[in-house]
Parts: structure tokens; sequence; C-alpha cells
């Protein structure tokens, strides 16, 4: 009983003290800095924020090498044609197509040992293995 009493009152000074740091960095506009009484990292105006050694994607579909950044972008414009020309009624009625496209899929019997629900055996090539 006394551990749990404990570990309530732990954690109610440990929220307490979790939503006084946000007030002060969110209502005061108290940095990090600030708050942790420590120097901010100068950084110097000529480098440069990104790694010089970027990634980059080749696009399965134009062969084109792409910064992995702007993969995504540039694979949706490669496949549609326009990135604009998509609008998200586009997109919902493609998913669907591609919903039902799959469905279609699932429904079709197999072609090697489709079981047959309603006589209890197996159909096509594979017929001797019967359940």
């Amino acid at each position: 009983m006394e551990q749990q009493i404990y570990r309530h009152l732990l954690d109610d000074v440990a929220l307490d003290l979790c939503f006084e740091m946000h007030r002060q960095i969110s209502v005061d506009g108290l940095s990090l800095e600030e708050i942790y009484d420590v120097k901010p990292i100068e950084r110097p105006l000529e480098s440069s924020v990104v790694d010089e050694c970027s990634v980059f994607v080749s696009c399965p579909y134009c062969k084109r090498q792409v910064h992995a950044s702007r993969y995504t972008n540039h694979l949706e414009k490669c496949l549609t044609g326009s990135r604009r020309m998509v609008t998200p009624k586009q997109r919902q009625d493609a998913a669907r197509e591609t919903e039902r496209k799959q469905l279609q899929i699932l429904s079709k019997p197999q072609l090697y040992g489709a079981y047959d629900a309603m006589t209890g055996s197996r159909k096509g090539a594979n017929s001797s293995l019967d359940l």
C-alpha cells in the first residue's frame, strides 16, 4: 500500500513538472537553451544543412535519378502524368478499382487444386488431393 501511494505521489510530481515546463515553453516563449541554461549551437552561414552525400533513387518507370526526399512526389507524377491532374476523388476511384480487381482475383478458383465447398473435393490438375 505504501509503495502504491509513493508511486502515485511520484507520478503526480512528475506530471506537474512536465506541465510547468510545457507552459514555460509554449506560453512564456522560453527556448530550450534558456530553460537548460546552455549556449545555442552556432552554425556558420555558409554551412549546408543537408549532407553533400545525398541519397538518390532510380525511378523504375522513367529511369531518372530522383532525390530520396522527392521520390514519392516524382513517382506519383510519373505514374499519373501530373500531380495536379490527380484529384482526391480520382485517387479514391483508383483505390476502389484496385480493391475490386483484388476481390475478383480472390473470388476466382485457383488453377491448381481449387477446393469446391459444395462437393468437398478439389478440382483442377491436382484432383488426386481430395480432402
